[in-house]
C-alpha cells in the first residue's frame, strides 16, 4: 500500500524483517514503501532490536488521536456570534468553512502565538 500509513500487517513484515537481520532499504523494498518510512518506523517505535509491531502499531493510532482542543466557541446572541458572521461572510464569499474558521481564528488571536499548524 504505497502511500499513508502502515498496516498491521506492513509492520508485521517489517519485524519479520528486522528478525532475518535484513537492511531497512531491502525491507522497505519489500513492502514497496520508502527507505526513510521504514527507518522512522522502526526509529520511532523501539529501535531494531526492541521493535514490536503491535505496540508500534498501538502507538501510531494513540498519536494519531491526539489533537489540538478547538478553541472555545461563544455562545449568546441567537443566529451565531460577530465571529461566525464574518466566517459565514468568508464562506459566501468563496472560502472553504474549515479555511475561514482557521483564517479568523488567526486574526483574533489575542497573543499573536497561533499558527495555521
Amino acid at each position: 500500500m504505497p502511500g499513508g500509513r502502515l498496516t498491521q500487517q506492513e509492520r508485521q513484515h517489517i519485524a519479520a524483517g528486522l528478525a532475518d537481520r535484513l537492511s531497512y532499504a531491502e525491507i522497505a523494498r519489500r513492502l514497496g514503501r520508502p527507505t526513510s518510512t521504514v527507518s522512522r518506523e522502526v526509529g520511532r517505535n523501539g529501535g531494531p532490536s526492541g521493535y514490536r509491531p503491535q505496540q508500534a502499531h498501538q502507538a501510531t493510532a494513540a498519536r494519531a488521536r491526539r489533537h489540538t482542543p478547538a478553541p472555545p466557541r461563544a455562545t449568546g446572541a441567537p443566529g451565531g456570534t460577530a465571529v461566525e458572521g464574518v466566517i459565514e461572510l468568508a464562506v459566501r464569499s468563496g472560502l472553504p468553512r474549515t479555511t475561514a474558521r482557521v483564517h479568523v481564528d488567526l486574526l483574533l488571536s489575542e497573543d499573536g502565538r497561533r499558527t495555521a499548524a
